[in-house]
């Protein structure tokens, strides 16, 4: 914005920011869009749908390519990226408590994949202009058939607060308003901080109750640079965003309602964050939270340990993370044909973790498929903490426990000397006695606890 002032034009910075920051995603985030309308046998003549589940009235004027009926509709061969039409700052309306002036991106699946790692890191680092964690915390749980008791809830919440405001960490949720979610950003709105926690959500576009709402096209007339969003219940199948996630991520496939498209993307910025944030060549460390849930929970904890990072399992939250406990506390080591090792259930305790599943997840016939995915899990027995409200110590010394514990011999100098420094600045006396003094999973050098001591003061 210019004003003019006698022989001077005076440039507004925050606007020339802002027209920066819309120039660059126009040009390097895109979105999904199906442009190849394929009616569905069973839709209605007004305004028929597409098998990308879409009304024929949202698809991309003037682009959008009338197929035959019998075509066979694909993800991969009917969308095409296009430009961005949805980002930017937004403000919640309809709820009591908000974030001032949050941040969202809707964007294509495809930059999950490696090409697109440089452009994240840009959007990241230049235009959020998130200062570097000391942790990433990424939280994962149940949504809208969560039932976890008060006390659990407030255990969970305090310690996530303590580990995130002692440690500079970011904070990663599927970022709806509801569940485990709504709980991390319950705790996050009520927190008195000279630094905003940032909490990033991860959702999908095509679930995202009134996404509507977000596209820039639909933005007030006297407001046009943000976005108005409503906080209410919505249909079933969708999600509303929680209002209180500092940034949301709004994965796009060119389809609404397929669900769990968002993952795959999820597991590829967690790892692009600890990438981003190394030091001496060490990743930022990561942990996985999980409460409650539900497959989807399974998988999430799984990938995590595949990539090195550790969980830390809330008993007590109901369906699988009890499920996940009950098979840690039953579970047995066995040796197999070439000396492999690996963890199976006694007859007795697979019989009673059936009945677990049957209670829980019944209706969805994944038994097998869960029991299965359970015992691989229990395979990362170092890389896993079972917290219980009933423990001697809170929930972020648990977090940070598991980062130290499944620091074993086999990792190098420089990862226990950042995990160390992470003990420093959590300031647990305990963790230090516990991990320096006794020095059971790793040898420190006379110059390597020099090191520390000169960091500590």
């Amino acid at each position: 914005m210019r004003r003019r002032t006698g022989l001077l034009t005076v440039v507004n910075p925050d606007n020339m920011m802002e027209k920066s920051f819309d120039d660059w995603v126009k040009k390097n985030i895109e979105v999904r869009e199906c442009v190849k309308f394929v009616k569905k046998a069973d839709a209605p003549d007004n305004d028929p749908v597409c098998y990308c589940r879409n009304k024929r009235s949202v698809h991309l004027r003037g682009r959008t390519i009338e197929m035959p009926e019998d075509s066979t509709w694909t993800q991969r061969g009917f969308t095409e990226r296009t430009e961005n039409t949805a980002f930017g700052k937004i403000m919640f309306e309809n709820v009591e408590q908000s974030i001032d002036e949050a941040q969202y991106m809707r964007i294509a699946v495809d930059y999950g994949n490696s090409p697109y790692k440089e452009k994240l890191n840009t959007l990241i680092k230049d235009f959020w202009k998130l200062d570097p964690p000391g942790l990433l915390i990424s939280v994962s749980g149940g949504a809208k058939s969560f039932n976890v008791s008060q006390d659990i809830c407030a255990s969970f919440q305090q310690g996530l607060l303590n580990a995130a405001k002692s440690t500079d960490a970011w904070i990663i949720t599927g970022g709806q308003y509801c569940g485990v979610m709504k709980l991390v950003g319950d705790v996050i709105a009520r927190t008195v901080s000279k630094r905003r926690i940032p909490t990033i959500g991860i959702g999908n576009w095509g679930k995202t109750w009134r996404n509507e709402k977000l596209l820039i096209e639909n933005r007030r007339s006297d407001a046009m640079d943000t976005t108005y969003y409503p906080v209410e219940e919505p249909a079933k199948g969708f999600a509303t965003l929680d209002p209180n996630h500092t940034h949301h991520f709004l994965v796009d496939d060119g389809t609404t309602g397929n669900d769990g498209i968002e993952y795959g993307f999820r597991a590829a910025l967690e790892m692009l964050i600890c990438e981003m944030h190394k030091i001496e060549n060490v990743r930022l460390p990561m942990v996985c939270i999980m409460v409650e849930g539900g497959m989807r929970c399974l998988e999430i904890a799984k990938g995590t340990l595949e990539n090195g990072n550790t969980l830390v399992v809330l008993k007590g939250s109901g369906r699988v993370s009890d499920i996940l406990c009950y098979c840690f506390e039953n579970s047995i080591e066995i040796e197999k044909d070439g000396g492999k090792k690996e963890r199976i259930l006694p007859s007795e305790s697979e019989k009673e973790i059936k009945k677990l599943i049957q209670k829980d997840f019944g209706k969805y016939n994944i038994e097998r498929e869960m029991l299965d995915l359970v015992l691989k899990i229990s395979n990362y027995r170092d890389f896993v903490t079972i917290f219980s409200i009933h423990n001697p110590e809170p929930l972020d010394f648990y977090i940070l426990s598991s980062l130290m514990s499944s620091a074993n011999a086999n990792v190098m100098a420089a990862a226990k000397m950042r995990q160390m420094r992470l003990a420093i600045t959590w300031g647990h006396a305990k963790i230090a006695r516990q991990f320096i003094f006794s020095q059971k999973l790793y040898k420190f050098s006379a110059d390597e606890l020099n090191q520390l001591m000169f960091f500590s003061i």
